[in-house]
């Protein structure tokens, strides 16, 4: 492996610890929902216009070039880049594309297709998108023929919805994640962010 793409390694590592400090410290803390996600915002900036580059040299940066670990931060970070609709879309083929050549493992590629149907106001189709609900768990945005997701999943090798949300509640109160105050408030908020952001509208519950 070139300097280069160690290089690579280590600064791709470096933008996902910086990308979830900020994420878990502005999405989910007990005032999440004033603090307009400007912060967020600029990490999934900075993170766009570093990760474009890098795509424009390499093309989708894979297991191949990167590695299983960094590979799989680069999808991370994808999928967190809500705030520029048209870089995601980029990036969905890109990621599909690898995905049919063993250079992406199918779960990255499942995730950013639900993110940006969530955010196009239409239903997810494999269940990795998920909010508060009423009763303070982490529930699915809303899923297009749910009786069937779990054969859906299985075809990316994903395990079925019932065991991937009762690890994702799990590790929410390892880590102290509680539903927030007002978090209808803050949905409707983020509806609107993503309106102005030029998605179609955000997904319902």
């Amino acid at each position: 492996m070139d300097q280069k793409v160690k290089g690579l390694q280590k600064k791709i590592s470096q933008w996902s610890l910086e990308e979830d400090v900020c994420r878990a410290a502005n999405l989910f803390g007990p005032l999440y929902y004033e603090n307009n996600l400007k912060e967020w915002v600029y990490y999934q900036e900075k993170n766009i216009s570093r990760l474009s580059r890098i795509i424009d040299e390499y093309g989708w940066p894979g297991i191949s070039l990167l590695g299983v670990e960094a590979a799989e931060m680069t999808a991370n970070l994808v999928m967190n880049c809500v705030s520029q609709p048209r870089f995601m879309r980029r990036c969905l083929p890109l990621v599909e594309q690898a995905c049919r050549f063993g250079d992406a493992y199918g779960e990255w590629f499942v995730k950013i297709y639900d993110t940006i149907m969530v955010f196009e106001g239409k239903p997810q189709v494999f269940g990795t998108q998920l909010t508060w609900s009423k009763h303070g768990v982490l529930v699915p945005f809303k899923i297009i023929d749910e009786a069937n997701v779990d054969r859906r999943r299985s075809i990316f090798t994903l395990e079925s919805l019932e065991r991937y949300l009762e690890k994702a509640n799990k590790k929410a109160k390892e880590q102290n994640l509680i539903q927030p105050s007002c978090a209808e408030r803050y949905l409707t908020y983020l509806g609107l962010w993503a309106t102005d952001r030029g998605w179609s509208r955000l997904s319902n519950q």
